[in-house]
């Protein structure tokens, strides 16, 4: 599905069909215009700048709702829980990435972190940021806003860093200092282990290793983040 061609604009359609966690929503014309028309305001060459400087380090970020529904209609043996709370303003600050699901949005990208800091209307604004290719490449950022969207547990949150576009932001695993935390999508599609330090002890990543493959993920297609 393509909500828009690079190389020509072509007619819209009256209506599309994404699909969210297996389910599957409409998008109308009136919503599909609306798109259509911010993007025909803006130079093609900035939208492309835009796409590639997402570096999607968590966030997540980016899990588009127009995932293919192949992927997210993928019925999995059994749902996806969260952490039983998050504090905020505990969760606020900067995280490392220390292991990730490879993605073609990250790909490239080395001492991947995240800056989140709460808004006085209740939602965060998210920064990520990566090098390119080494350490001392090019720094790669992307700025979004994430709003909660489970308000007993403040851990399901959605992640958007490109209009009308958001993604889902799970966090599963949380440590009690809140020094690390694990991210995932409940399709189980995407994971991101964080940390607060640039450096994660082994033994402490060999338990989240274990808990979250009892939790369905498939650990063996982690990859280690390079950090300074």
């Amino acid at each position: 599905m393509h909500y828009y061609n690079m190389g020509q604009r072509s007619r819209l359609p009256s209506a599309i069909k994404v699909c969210d966690q297996g389910r599957e929503k409409i998008i109308d014309a009136s919503t599909l215009k609306k798109f259509s028309a911010a993007l025909s305001k803006t130079p093609e060459e900035n939208i492309i700048k835009a796409m590639n400087s997402l570096s999607g380090t968590f966030v997540a970020i980016i899990l588009l709702l127009c995932q293919a529904c192949v992927s997210s209609g993928r019925q999995d043996a059994y749902p996806l829980e969260v952490v039983p709370f998050v504090d905020l303003s505990r969760y606020a600050g900067q995280w490392y990435e220390i292991a990730r699901f490879p993605h073609r949005f990250q790909e490239g990208c080395v001492g991947s972190k995240a800056e989140y800091s709460l808004r006085t209307d209740g939602r965060i604004d998210v920064l990520n940021e990566c090098h390119e290719g080494s350490f001392s490449g090019k720094i790669k950022n992307a700025k979004g806003k994430a709003r909660i969207v489970d308000n007993k547990t403040n851990a399901k949150l959605k992640v958007s860093f490109f209009w009308p576009f958001s993604g889902d932001y799970w966090i599963i695993d949380l440590g009690k200092d809140y020094e690390y935390a694990v991210v995932g999508h409940p399709d189980r599609s995407y994971l991101w282990i964080l940390s607060r330090t640039n450096k994660m002890d082994e033994t402490i990543y060999q338990e989240i290793l274990g808990r979250i493959k009892k939790r369905g993920f498939d650990v063996t297609k982690l990859i280690r983040t390079p950090q300074e």
